[in-house]
């Protein structure tokens, strides 16, 4: 069994981040903000039962805001800018909460079964930390069935097939 414990703290000045808007060809445009913070502790956890059944798991926990943002949205009736600004406000695609669990089977030899869990909390579509536009919490579960071979002089052949997202979250 393994344990890790990591905390952090990153304040940042100019820091370059996501805004939520997409470009005339879909790229995503990003902005530097003056101040802004990510803080919290990531923890993993790693078990053997058996040498056939294993148990990888991690869990972040995080703060993740902009200590001041201002956003300019523009006025198409009169042609100018309404300035909004926002103290503390949660950094866009940003999650406070995210984890995974890796459950890994060795029935036989050279093939190993694995299923996952991967779970993201509340993420926001732009810097403003409006209810109306952010992403709900989610789990998602994964398949991955994995082959390996080692014929001659070659370290290793892997076949794999992954099935993503097996319960139609």
């Amino acid at each position: 069994a393994s344990f890790t414990l990591n905390g952090f703290y990153m304040d940042y000045v100019s820091q370059l981040i996501l805004n939520g808007k997409i470009n005339d060809v879909g790229e995503y445009i990003r902005e530097s903000v003056n101040e802004s913070y990510r803080t919290g502790v990531e923890i993993e956890v790693n078990y053997n039962f058996t040498a056939h059944a294993k148990l990888k798991t991690n869990l972040s926990l995080s703060k993740n805001k902009i200590k001041k943002y201002d956003e300019y949205v523009d006025n198409y009736d009169d042609g100018t800018q309404i300035l909004n600004t926002y103290n503390n406000t949660p950094i866009a695609f940003s999650p406070d909460i995210s984890g995974s669990a890796i459950l890994e089977i060795i029935p036989i030899k050279n093939f190993s079964i694995d299923l996952a869990g991967k779970y993201t909390g509340i993420q926001y579509l732009d810097n403003t930390g409006n209810e109306n536009r952010k992403l709900d919490a989610y789990f998602i579960s994964d398949l991955r069935l994995s082959y390996a071979i080692h014929p001659g002089k070659m370290k290793e052949i892997s076949f794999h097939l992954s099935l993503f997202n097996i319960f139609n979250t």
